[in-house]
C-alpha cells in the first residue's frame, strides 16, 4: 500500500512539473527543485523498496528451500533409525527363538535324563522284588525241608513222645482235680514229673 501511494503521488508530482506552473522566480525554481530532489528520493526510495522485496523473496525462496532440504534430511533420518530399529527388533526377535529352541532342547534332555533314571528305579525295584521273592522261595523251600525233617525225626520220637504225654496229662489232670477238691486221684500220682 505505501508503495502504490508513493507512486501515486510522484506521478502527480511530476505532472504539476511538466505541465504546471512555469514560475521564473527563484523560489519557483528552488521548489521545482526541491521536488525534483523530492521525487528522485521518492524513486530511489522505490527501487529501493522493489530491491528489498526481490531479496525478501529470495531469502524466502532460499529458507523455503532449506527448510525442505531440512525436512528431507529429516525424513531420510527418519528412514534410517526406522532401518535400523526393525533391524535390531529382527534381531531380538532371532535371538528370542534361539533362546526358546535351546530351553526346548535343554528341557527335552532334561525329560530325558529323568525318564531313563525313572526307568533305572524300576528296574532297580523289579530286580530287589525278585530277589526278595527267591529268598523267600528258598527259606520256604528251606522250612519245608526242615519241616520234613522234623516230621521224620518225630516219626521216631512219637512213640516216645506219647507215653510222656501221657503222664503229662495224668498230671495235669491230677493237680486240677485237687484243685477242684477231689481227693480220690491217689496222692502217689502228684510226685510225677
Amino acid at each position: 500500500m505505501g508503495l502504490c501511494q508513493n507512486k501515486d503521488t510522484v506521478r502527480l508530482l511530476l505532472h504539476r512539473l511538466r505541465s504546471g506552473k512555469k514560475t521564473s522566480t527563484q523560489n519557483g525554481r528552488q521548489r521545482m527543485k526541491q521536488e525534483q530532489m523530492k521525487i528522485e528520493q521518492m524513486t530511489d526510495v522505490e527501487e529501493e523498496d522493489d530491491e528489498e522485496e526481490e531479496e525478501e523473496e529470495e531469502e524466502e525462496e532460499e529458507e523455503e528451500e532449506e527448510e525442505e532440504e531440512e525436512d528431507d534430511d529429516e525424513e531420510e533420518e527418519e528412514k534410517e533409525e526406522d532401518e535400523m530399529e526393525m533391524a535390531v527388533e529382527e534381531e531380538v526377535e532371532e535371538e528370542e527363538v534361539q533362546d526358546r529352541v535351546q530351553e526346548e532342547e535343554e528341557e527335552e534332555d532334561d525329560r530325558a535324563v529323568e525318564e531313563k533314571a525313572e526307568m533305572e528305579k524300576k528296574r532297580r525295584k523289579k530286580a530287589k522284588k525278585q530277589r526278595k521273592e527267591e529268598k523267600r522261595k528258598e527259606r520256604g523251600k528251606r522250612k519245608a525241608k526242615e519241616r520234613e525233617e522234623e516230621d521224620e525225626d518225630d516219626d521216631d520220637d512219637d512213640d516216645d513222645d506219647e507215653g510222656s504225654e501221657q503222664k503229662k496229662r495224668r498230671v495235669v489232670v491230677v493237680r486240677l482235680g485237687l484243685l477242684k477238691g477231689h481227693s480220690e486221684v491217689g496222692r502217689s500220682d502228684l510226685s510225677a514229673p
